[in-house]
This record gives structure tokens, sequence and C-alpha cells, in this order.
């Protein structure tokens, strides 16, 4: 399993990625902070369904231990 991270970076990208597409532009523009209200947030079907599967995955998982008794 990758670590966290990786994963963090990974899911940054196809967001950056998702997001580009659904606004029209085509090249990599650098990131710039600020505050964006919740209600104007814009999410994918694919980022929820992403989001969705890793909690209920990570819940599933959270009791698990793996070691020699």
């Amino acid at each position: 399993m990758a670590n966290i991270n990786e994963s963090i970076e990974q899911l940054t990208a196809s967001l950056q990625e998702l997001t580009a597409r659904t606004y029209g532009h085509t090249s990599n523009c650098d990131a710039v902070a600020g505050k964006v209200p919740a209600n104007e947030l814009q999410v994918s079907k694919e980022v929820e369904t992403f989001v969705t599967e890793t909690r209920a995955y990570s819940d599933k998982t959270r009791k698990v231990s793996v070691g020699r008794y």
C-alpha cells in the first residue's frame, strides 16, 4: 500500500486535472492560496466516489492488525 503522502499527491494531481478539464484550462498554472466558501465548491462525481470508497476502506480496515502473536 502506498504511503499517505504519495496518496495525497496523487489525489491532488487528479483534482487539478479534473478541475482543469471542467473549466476548459489546458495548461498547468500555479496554485493560489485563498478561501472558497463551501457552497461554491464543485466536486466531480469521480472525486466523490474516490472519497467515499477510501473512507469505506479505511473504516473497514481500521481495527485490522498484522503481526505475530
